[in-house]
């Protein structure tokens, strides 16, 4: 647009130049004609026919140039406020358009910022919300178990003074699991303490110890492969969930055009487009591949100084949650073999800011995982589902051998539906579950490592760390870890799995 008006311009300008060098030429030559131009003395001498010298030749010449001259600055001038002319017109032109794709760029941020940031911001603060809410009714249950498990004790004291009771009565026994299961993800009863001890005369100094005791006289310790039960759970997972051919979105159970329900929020499904089709795998990478020995890290801190990294690393196939690190000096203890590791976009977010900016740090972070399965969550809840698409992006990109691939969420809401019929009672599972029951259909044997939600050791209960490799607390209660605990400790006594707690001895099998 601007060319075509400075051309149109310099044509306007060509167009004046020559019609004015037309008038006064024109002007020029019919004042030599008439009887008043510049030279009418001269025409007059020669016409007389007088040969006397031209006294007036001087001054005539004098005349001609200065009117010539007077012309030539008279045309300067005129060029000289065109081309002022078009200057500013030019410069004006250029600032509204300027200014119009200003105002263009500003509307599109605001649009962006109303249809986008905003509702996301606003989703947001409603979970928290509504994540705080549930906080405070976990803690009111808590604080009226506590207070009803101390007037149960104080009953059963002083109805028992002179008979010491070997074990406490059943209902008492029931409001300690009613306590327990109401206790947030760091381990039942990691509240407890304080609970009961605001509430009482004398703190419970030993209530954490008296729980974990508990559960360890429940532990089996000499673990045995119970083949029929394996068999048993198994079938009931494959019938409800069929891990093998949905636990991944796939080109074969996930065509173009298919429309993909959210598991975790209830928005509008996701259309699948050619592009995003065509990153999915073609087949289940796990169908017609039966595994041996599958071992699943579930990142606690009881892993610390466990010395289970050379039994992690003789398993099979390694399934590893939310991009724990295993170079370092944690090899000994976790081991470095990894052949499924999962991705929570928190993590992208917070640690690698959405990949909006630089992606090679991330995918740089991946080489230790060598080509293992990169599993994401990419369709359960919409904000997941861009982040995701661009860590597969940035993986492909930059060559890493690491291979993305999705949750289905078809497969999550069945699994989820199958522990509410186990009993299990929680709004989402967490990561580590999920890869446990994926592994249950996939593998022969199960062995499961990190998985103990309490804060004291459960053996010595010394203090322990929420994460072998950090303290990192969880910041809201999603997850109910020791109920997900109990769940695996019973497979544990029935032979399905096998739970290892504390050391790993050496490896015999």
């Amino acid at each position: 647009m601007k060319k075509l008006f400075l051309s149109f311009f310099a044509l306007v300008v060509l167009v004046f130049w020559l019609m004015l060098n037309t008038f006064v030429w024109h002007d020029f030559s019919n004042s030599d004609k008439g009887p008043q131009g510049p030279y009418h003395h001269v025409q007059r001498r020669i016409g007389s026919g007088n040969s006397a010298p031209c006294e007036d030749c001087s001054r005539i010449t004098d005349q001609v140039v200065e009117h010539f001259t007077h012309s030539m600055k008279k045309q300067e001038d005129n060029l000289e406020n065109l081309r002022k002319t078009i200057t500013d017109k030019v410069e004006q032109h250029s600032s509204d358009n300027l200014g119009e794709q200003d105002n263009k760029v500003i509307k599109l941020r605001n649009n962006i910022t109303d249809k986008v940031v905003k509702p996301y911001t606003q989703n947001l603060k409603k979970q928290e919300d509504n994540v705080n809410k549930l906080s405070n009714n976990a803690d009111k249950v808590v604080e009226h178990s506590s207070d009803n498990l101390k007037r149960q004790e104080d009953n059963v004291k002083s109805n028992n003074a002179d008979k010491p009771a070997e074990r406490p009565p059943d209902n008492l026994k029931k409001q300690e699991d009613n306590v327990k299961s109401n206790v947030g993800p760091q381990g039942p009863y990691q509240h407890a303490p304080k609970k009961i001890a605001s509430g009482a005369s004398t703190p419970c100094k030993d209530c954490s110890e008296q729980i974990i005791d508990n559960i360890m006289e429940r532990y089996n310790h000499s673990w045995k492969r119970q083949e029929e039960n394996v068999k048993v759970l198994r079938s009931l997972l494959n019938s409800s969930c069929s891990g093998l051919t949905k636990a991944i979105v796939t080109q074969a159970n996930t065509p173009v055009g298919s429309e993909v329900t959210y598991d975790g929020e209830k928005r509008k499904p996701y259309k699948v487009p050619q592009q995003v089709f065509d990153v999915f795998p073609k087949d289940h990478p796990f169908l017609n591949k039966p595994l041996d020995t599958c071992a699943v890290i579930g990142n606690g801190g009881v892993l610390a100084n466990s010395s289970c990294g050379e039994r992690i690393d003789s398993a099979q196939f390694v399934f590893r949650c939310n991009l724990p690190p295993v170079t370092d000096g944690y090899e000994k203890d976790v081991g470095s073999k990894t052949n499924l590791v999962t991705v929570n976009p928190s993590i992208i977010l917070f640690k690698y800011k959405n990949l909006m900016e630089r992606h090679r740090p991330f995918v740089e972070s991946l080489n230790v995982y060598g080509d293992s399965l990169v599993l994401l969550p990419a369709f359960s809840y919409a904000f997941n589902t861009p982040v995701s698409l661009r860590v597969l992006y940035a993986i492909q990109d930059f060559k890493s051998p690491t291979q993305p691939v999705f949750l289905n969420p078809d497969y999550l809401r069945s699994l989820n539906q199958f522990w509410r019929s186990q009993g299990l009672k929680e709004s989402r599972l967490s990561t580590g579950l999920m890869m446990v029951s994926l592994a249950l259909e996939v593998c022969s044997r199960v062995d499961l490592y990190g998985f103990w939600p309490f804060s004291l050791h459960p053996y010595g209960h010394q203090p322990l760390t929420n994460h072998y490799y950090d303290d990192v607390q969880f910041k809201k209660r999603v997850h109910t870890m020791p109920a997900e605990f109990e769940q695996l400790l019973k497979l544990h006594n029935q032979g399905v799995l096998r739970v290892q707690l504390g050391k790993c001895p050496p490896d015999t099998r």
